[in-house]
């Protein structure tokens, strides 16, 4: 969940959130930092994901049937998150969303947009899967 973005658009409070996830044995991970190798041997181990939506989602290729996923996101109005839901039903993955707030900043793309995750809708959905 961890690491260099390349846009605007980050989890404003994503210190928190790990800090959270360490209470259950989670731990972050760059990609960005991985060979190529080190993500698939990853991604082949993983029981868990949990992430922002973006490109390093498409690791899940290598994650096993069943692979439990929460996507972390911010609502936008009028956006489209069917690729993730196509994705995640064509791997044999457990999909949760999970909406954040976007933290609204003058001459942004609301896409591009910094964004909050509330820790207690992403407890409710981690305890939806362990």
């Amino acid at each position: 969940m961890k690491g260099k973005q390349y846009n605007q658009r980050f989890i404003w409070n994503e210190d928190e959130i790990i800090i959270f996830l360490k209470k259950y044995d989670f731990y972050a991970v760059d990609t960005a930092k991985l060979s190529f190798k080190s993500q698939v041997e990853l991604f082949s181990r993983a029981e868990i994901v949990i992430a922002p939506f973006g490109a390093a989602l498409a690791n899940l290729i290598f994650a096993p049937k069943n692979c439990s996923v929460i996507g972390l996101v911010a609502y936008y109005k009028n956006v489209d998150y069917s690729y993730y839901v196509r994705l995640m039903a064509a791997l044999d993955h457990d999909l949760k969303i999970v909406l954040g707030s976007r933290v609204i900043e003058l001459n942004t793309h609301p896409m591009h947009s910094k964004y909050t995750i509330s820790i207690n809708t992403l407890e409710t959905a981690l305890n939806d899967i362990i």
